[in-house]
């Protein structure tokens, strides 16, 4: 628990209890410390409010990214560069690693992007403890291979 500087203990309920394991790393919003103007809220008992709500499980983004083994295409523009500006592309790299984390957790939203498969990774043949926690992300058959148009190639009759 990282919250505030106190090391308190905090109790909760939660939708996520078949996701997590002590040790785990989530998302929440802390009640105790909100200023929360809800005639609902108001109107319950203190002791059935829970501490903390959370949100969401939070995956190691270092592991997340050597296991990811497809891509997405993208524009580029001038010579190459995504943006001039670092920091605007520094910005916009994290955006684009969170983006990538989103469609590896939400497998709708994956049906409306074209997933393309990265040759440069190999295939997971074995999953290891660590790894069987994270979401599956997309799968072999859900990927596109990645076409190359500029391959000039004959075609036989």
């Amino acid at each position: 628990l990282q919250i505030g500087q106190d090391n308190q203990e905090v109790c909760t309920r939660s939708h996520l209890g078949h996701l997590l394991k002590p040790g785990d790393l989530v998302l929440g919003y802390d009640l105790r410390n909100s200023n929360v103007n809800s005639t609902l809220l108001d109107k319950m008992k203190t002791d059935r409010i829970p501490d903390i709500v959370l949100v969401r499980k939070v995956y190691d983004r270092s592991i997340r990214r050597e296991r990811r083994n497809w891509k997405l295409k993208r524009l580029v523009q001038n010579d190459g560069d995504i943006y001039d500006s670092s920091s605007i592309g520094n910005e916009f790299e994290a955006w684009f690693f969170n983006f990538l984390e989103d469609l590896e957790e939400d497998e709708q939203m994956r049906q409306k992007i074209n997933i393309y498969r990265d040759n440069t990774k190999q295939q997971a043949v074995c999953s290891d403890d660590i790894t069987s926690d994270f979401p599956r992300g997309p799968s072999l058959h859900e990927m596109l291979d990645d076409l190359d148009l500029n391959a000039d190639v004959e075609m036989i009759e």
